[in-house]
C-alpha cells in the first residue's frame, strides 16, 4: 500500500512540474486568443478538417 502511494505521490509531483513549465506557453497562447477574438479576426465557423469529414 505505502508503495502505490509513493508512486501516486511521485506521478503527481512529475504532473505538477510538467504543468509548472508548460504554463508560460499556455498563457501566451490564451492572450493572443483573447486578443484575436477583441479584434473580430478569431473564425466563428472553421472549416471542418478532411480527415474529420
Amino acid at each position: 500500500m505505502a508503495k502505490e502511494k509513493d508512486d501516486i505521490t511521485r506521478q503527481i509531483e512529475n504532473f505538477k512540474r510538467k504543468l509548472k513549465s508548460q504554463m508560460p506557453k499556455v498563457r501566451k497562447e490564451i492572450k493572443v486568443y483573447e486578443k484575436n477574438v477583441a479584434m473580430g479576426i478569431r473564425n466563428k465557423h472553421p472549416q471542418i478538417a478532411p480527415q474529420f469529414k
